[in-house]
């Protein structure tokens, strides 16, 4: 693949920050083939898409503010998606979007949902201390171990200490590792029906105002206490 084609990361934080890319008040990448996405202390105004793009490093997000949406539908991502202390005023969306590397959202705001079924990652999936206004949606995902230089990273879900103030749904899922529930309030349901966890469903200081619901659920148990 032509180097030309490729375009480089200082390339996608110049475009970012100049009023002359953004289209229709979206700055889009879409169907493009990036070599990275690293961007800090930023303020995004308007939404941002990488749709269908194809990204040959790692994203990293940390402490950019997005007044609108940020789209990663379909998009492979040969790095992890490092994404802290952000804040985000309209979705996350993750949507048949592959990951290699591990996803983390450590102690980011999402003001409206984050939606990403058929989710693929290797490694773990953190909401750590994230605050998310609407659902979680992680239908038919599938969170894998991962293998790196001779150690494992296991395919863990964590909401630890987050507040999510819609539903998480992860219906259908695959979670090599343990869904991790551990002191995170969810004012709605928590709906795992047909999910397959390998290992434990951690729910000690958990705080489920709905339901939980586990209608054809797998895992090797529950952990309450």
């Amino acid at each position: 693949m032509p180097n030309e084609n490729i375009l480089k990361i200082k390339e996608v934080e110049e475009k970012i920050k100049s009023k002359s890319f953004i289209e229709e008040g979206e700055i889009l990448f879409n169907s493009q083939i990036i070599e990275g996405v690293f961007l800090n202390n930023l303020t995004i105004q308007g939404p941002i898409s990488f749709k269908n793009s194809i990204i040959l490093g790692s994203v990293s997000l940390e402490e950019v503010k997005i007044n609108g949406d940020i789209d990663f539908s379909n998009a492979i991502i040969k790095g992890s998606l490092l994404f802290a202390s952000n804040i985000v005023e309209g979705n996350l969306i993750l949507k048949n979007t592959k990951v290699k590397g591990v996803v983390n959202l450590v102690n980011s705001s999402i003001k409206k949902s984050i939606i990403a079924d058929h989710l693929a990652s290797e490694g773990f999936l953190s909401l750590t201390k994230a605050r998310v206004g609407n659902d979680v949606i992680l239908d038919n995902s599938y969170i894998k171990d991962s293998f790196q230089s001779g150690l494992v990273i296991k395919g863990d879900i964590y909401f630890w200490k987050g507040n999510f103030y819609g539903n998480i749904q992860a219906k259908n899922s695959v979670f090599e590792g343990s869904f991790d529930l551990m002191e995170a309030t969810c004012e709605k349901n928590v709906d795992l029906s047909k999910a397959e966890i390998k290992e434990y469903l951690m729910l000690k200081n958990s705080l489920i105002k709905g339901n939980l619901i586990l209608e054809n659920t797998k895992y090797k148990e529950i952990i309450k206490y």
